[in-house]
């Protein structure tokens, strides 16, 4: 019954296992796996013989039920791994849940998923054509601590990232994105990040970082910004903390005390120093000799 739904369980999980279902709460945990994988499995197997574009019998048919088979395997992959994990005593519990979509042909359609699969933790869409049309399936990931959506076509930040509280990394590098006023709420609520890659999208306003004390990473490079992110200076920001914003149209410098961490996040923050008004590259040139930058 155990390893019908979680085949890569140790035997001594399944047998911690199945002595925790002797009780009420542990029939309800294995209950919940079975409820779950049935549902799962049912529509997978919907979506694999679901109409395709192309006639019964045709290659194109064939085609695209093997691009969705593996598509769905993968999926009911990662939710087997990550109820092996929590449940398997002897399964390393500091490994994450991973799903890599990034290297398998997408089929012509997403699947509409039953369940959330909530322990993934780390989730790689890039290079995948991933669009704001497929922006609905991100929110059957509620849970992620790293998301890669970098060389896609996204246009906006997808709602769903919104819910995403765990969220430490988000790579969103090379799209069409646009930020909103709600955009850039949504970002600044996700108080657990620790980098952010936005470059090379046209982002029309500058993010606000002020809600995110523990950032580290913040790569803005070719976004057309010609300001500094809001919220800079909301927290201490010490000397891991690399900004990036070469590419676009700054010409100003924040007005920061000398010598301090606000002066070294300037001095060390990698931008053109080309596109500064004169006033601005002599600013520079002091915040650098004030942290011993020469």
């Amino acid at each position: 019954r155990i390893k019908h739904w979680l085949p890569e369980m140790s035997e001594q999980g399944v047998k911690h296992f199945a002595q925790l279902a002797e009780s009420a709460e542990g029939l309800s945990r294995l209950e919940q796996v079975e409820k779950e994988g049935q549902a799962l499995e049912a529509a997978m197997e919907a979506y694999i013989s679901s109409p395709t574009q192309g006639e019964k019998g045709s290659r194109l048919e064939t085609v695209t039920r093997t691009f969705r088979k593996r598509f769905a395997e993968q999926l009911k992959k990662a939710w087997r791994e990550g109820y092996t994990q929590l449940h398997d005593t002897n399964a390393p519990q500091d490994s994450v849940i991973k799903l890599d979509l990034s290297e398998v042909i997408w089929p012509d359609d997403l699947p509409a998923l039953p369940i959330d699969l909530g322990l993934v933790r780390h989730l790689n869409l890039s290079e995948c054509d991933f669009s704001t049309e497929h922006a609905d399936f991100l929110r059957h990931f509620p849970n992620l601590r790293v998301l890669d959506l970098s060389d896609n076509s996204l246009d906006r930040l997808p709602a769903a990232v919104a819910q995403m509280r765990s969220l430490r990394g988000i790579n969103l590098s090379n799209n069409q994105i646009v930020l909103d006023d709600a955009a850039i709420a949504h970002l600044r609520d996700l108080t657990s990040l620790r980098a952010i890659y936005l470059s090379d999208n046209p982002l029309g306003q500058v993010p606000d970082i002020s809600r995110m004390p523990d950032l580290l990473e913040l790569d803005l490079d070719d976004t057309g910004i010609s300001e500094w992110p809001a919220g800079l200076f909301e927290h201490d920001r010490d000397a891991r903390f690399n900004l990036l914003l070469r590419g676009n149209p700054i010409t100003t410098l924040p007005d920061v005390v000398m010598g301090g961490d606000e002066a070294f996040v300037i001095a060390t923050a990698r931008l053109d120093p080309s596109t500064l008004d004169a006033e601005s590259r002599s600013l520079m040139d002091e915040y650098k000799r004030s942290v011993g930058i020469d």
